[in-house]
């Protein structure tokens, strides 16, 4: 995907993004704090390598409560270490939730809440991201990355791109909500149709 850079005429500082996961660091901010009261659970996880799908998934079946019954504020990449918060549905104890123990995931807070986790209850995202093999010299990429901020500090600012994630693996999401838009037929997987 070309997506049109506001810095295109500034060199860049080179280097390779992501070669491993804590390259890519995401930190989610949650919309509201968990009141500490309440049938469900909210646990503050940090995950490693995987994505959020595959992490419901694995608590899922750990804990024996239905995949649909875990709430998810947003997903979160897989190549990368995220931190995110997801809700437990009852019977789960904050007790239960503190002690899971799964490979590449932990949970590093839980509390009660009065209601599951919904899509979209995020206040933000916080990044961190490591490049590496930089332009070489002394303090040479340090000075270009000075100058991109400079411009993206300006108006109209940094635009809000998003990555090829939100078009689908074969590129036609766009094309198959138009369609679903249009009266056509939803998809028979039930989370692609959702």
């Amino acid at each position: 995907m070309d997506l049109p850079y506001l810095t295109s005429a500034l060199p860049g500082i080179g280097g390779v993004l992501r070669t491993v996961p804590e390259d890519f660091v995401v930190d989610e901010v949650p919309a509201y704090a968990a009141s500490g009261a309440g049938d469900h659970v909210f646990v503050r996880i940090e995950k490693r390598g995987l994505t959020t799908a595959q992490v419901v998934q694995r608590i899922s079946r750990t804990l024996g409560v239905h995949e649909r019954d875990i709430g998810v504020a947003g997903m979160k990449d897989r190549h990368a270490v995220t931190r995110q918060w997801l809700s437990l549905p009852p019977p789960v104890t904050p007790e239960q939730a503190l002690a899971l123990a799964l490979d590449d995931v932990r949970v590093l807070e839980a509390a009660r809440h009065g209601h599951k986790l919904r899509t979209g209850h995020v206040r933000a995202n916080r990044f961190v991201l490591r490049v590496r093999g930089v332009a070489p010299g002394a303090g040479v990429a340090e000075a270009r990355a000075r100058a991109i901020l400079e411009v993206l500090a300006r108006s109209p600012g940094a635009p809000n791109w998003y990555g090829e994630q939100r078009f689908g693996r074969e590129g036609d999401n766009a094309a198959r909500g138009r369609e679903l838009l249009a009266g056509g037929k939803p998809p028979r997987d039930k989370k692609l149709a959702r």
